[in-house]
């Protein structure tokens, strides 16, 4: 029995080795291609080769191990070596059973090669794409030897450079969670490398911004000249938040262990995570926006505020300067009537002694009248008294002087006047400045109460609003968490499923193998990539099941495994039986 199990073992790995080598060269040349479209320069290939070929090992042993039992089932169907077998006694579980050890040791070498080598050969392959010493080569090169380069999250096209480095035909595109955010389009430009940083510098072109969430909001700017900063030395350990496709399976369900313990404290388990991440998203958008208006209010309101504490100054500053003025007028106003009023009274004298003079001409007139007639009844020359018509012609003097002196009293008397009245206006004016700077000053009190008011409103929305932010911005994290969680356990049931897929395989590879009864590699090739593309069809349809969250994310992602070794074991059993 220990012959027949080395026998078939033997035969078995012949074929599992002839199938890994061609399998091997296959997806190794399909990894190499699509690493050289990801904008890999096709002489730096050679740096990621062992890591492609670790690459391929999820694929290929499975592949492989498919092939060779078939192949090896086969060949011993069509030689009748199983009917022989058969007719010793000798139960078919028999050659079996080494066949499904070989499928546990698989099982176990994929996920061993799955669990821990593919995440380190992936960072490995990022961390040389990435290398600055690369990326510079492959910027000297572009428009020449290639028309594409990818820079962390940013595709280059060029359509020709010329031999001083510039570059005709530009078009640069940022892609953000698969979706083109930004696009640049210029006509030419040139790209330099400094301190591990690509500065492309564009002239002439057209730049248009695109919001993922709303794609009717499309911004579209002409520019003369644009420079644009990527960096080229990106450490691929914190690339993308550590992106799970780069940490191990351990490493993944740790990871998974740490989400689920807080999502233990989340507030509402939602059953679609993305869809809710979506709603709080835009929610948190929409408050950030109304935060972002009534904040907007409120400063134009304390501008407002501003500008009246700076025009309270100015009119504080002028009702000091004109109560001030109005003392001194006042002042000026007192000292006025009182020089009118001194004027008038010594106006008022002159005149009553005017008055007084003139009484005392006409009483000697009247004397000298009364004389002159009393000489003329005598009939004789009268002798006129000397001292009398002396007096009378110093007193016409004495009046002559006093009428102008009053002349000149009532000019200045009328000055005096006119300056009083016009100091009264002067205050009364003043008087009628600081009635209005006082209104002022108590119009701008009672607006500033008015803007504080509204203010204090304001602040007590943009408080609101802050909380309702903070709320979606607690959901939309705990949407975000529960998604990664779900994306987490979406990867690490798929790759587990995966790596035992070779057990599925063989379950219906050996049946598979004895009903096709021909030993030939192409007919086992044919019939084994017959079933891998059944078992990986079914296997992205179950991944879309799960990430739609139409089936239960264990049953989406196993169900490959399940319908084939289900069949296997129908087909193995109906084998036995015959």
């Amino acid at each position: 029995m220990r012959t027949l199990h080395k026998y078939i073992a033997e035969e078995l790995m012949r074929g599992f080795l002839i199938s890994f080598l061609v399998l091997l060269v296959i997806i190794f040349v399909g990894f190499a291609i699509r690493l050289v479209h990801q904008g890999m320069d096709i002489v730096q290939v050679k740096f990621v080769f062992p890591h492609l070929a670790m690459q391929s090992f999820p694929y290929t042993i499975p592949l492989s191990l498919l092939i060779a039992v078939i192949m090896t089932y086969g060949r011993l169907s069509a030689d009748n070596e199983i009917t022989a077998l058969r007719s010793s006694g000798i139960h078919l579980q028999m050659i079996v059973t080494p066949t499904m050890i070989i499928a546990v040791l698989f099982s176990i070498v994929s996920f061993f090669v799955i669990a821990k080598m593919v995440p380190y050969s992936e960072r490995q392959i990022r961390s040389i794409m990435m290398d600055a010493t690369t990326w510079t080569s492959m910027i000297e090169d572009l428009g020449k030897t290639q028309k594409r380069i990818r820079l962390q999250g940013w595709l280059i096209y060029v359509d020709k450079q010329d031999e001083d480095g510039t570059l005709h035909g530009i078009s640069i595109y940022r892609v953000s969670q698969e979706f083109v955010a930004e696009t640049y389009d210029a006509k030419r430009g040139r790209i330099d490398v400094v301190n591990e940083n690509a500065r492309i510098h564009l002239e002439n072109g057209f730049f248009t911004k695109q919001n993922y969430e709303r794609p009717d909001d499309v911004k579209t700017i002409h520019f003369n000249t644009f420079d644009v900063g990527i960096p080229i030395n990106q450490n691929p350990e914190t690339e993308d938040y550590h992106n799970p496709r780069f940490l191990s399976l351990f490493k993944q369900w740790r990871s998974l262990a740490k989400l689920r313990e807080r999502i233990k404290g989340h507030n509402e388990i939602f059953s679609d995570p993305a869809a809710a991440r979506k709603y709080w998203v835009k929610k948190r958008d929409t408050l950030d926006v109304k935060c972002n208006e009534v904040r907007h209010q409120v400063n134009d309101l304390k501008s407002k505020i501003t500008h009246l504490d700076e025009r309270e100054k100015k009119d504080r500053r002028m009702l000091e300067e004109f109560e001030i003025s109005r003392k001194e007028n006042a002042a000026a106003v007192y000292a006025q009537q009182k020089h009118w009023q001194r004027m008038k009274q010594e106006t008022d004298a002159k005149a009553a002694e005017l008055e007084r003079k003139h009484d005392e001409q006409l009483g000697l007139l009247k004397k000298l009248k009364t004389a002159g007639a009393n000489t003329d009844g005598a009939g004789g020359d009268s002798v006129v008294d000397e001292e009398d018509a002396k007096r009378l012609r110093i007193l016409n003097a004495e009046i002559a002087g006093l009428k102008d002196m009053i002349l000149r009293l009532q000019k200045n008397t009328a000055s005096a006047k006119e300056a009083y009245e016009s100091a009264r206006q002067v205050l009364k004016d003043v008087d009628g400045r600081i009635a209005d700077l006082k209104f002022s000053l108590d119009s701008a009190a009672t607006l500033r109460e008015e803007f504080s008011r509204q203010i204090e409103e304001l602040q007590g929305e943009v408080a609101e609003y802050a909380k309702e932010r903070k709320e979606a911005n607690k959901n939309c994290c705990q949407a975000i968490e529960q998604q990664e969680a779900y994306e987490l356990r979406i990867m690490i049931n798929e790759s587990i499923a995966l790596s035992f897929s070779c057990l599925a395989f063989v379950l219906a590879a050996v049946p598979l193998g004895i009903y096709s009864r021909h030993g030939h590699v192409l007919v086992a090739m044919a019939i084994g990539f017959a079933l891998a593309l059944s078992y990986f069809g079914i296997l992205m349809v179950g991944r879309l099941l799960a990430q739609d969250r139409y089936l239960p994310c264990w049953i989406s992602l196993w169900s490959a495994d399940i319908i084939i070794g289900a069949l296997g074991i129908i087909l193995l059993a109906n084998v036995f039986r015959k």
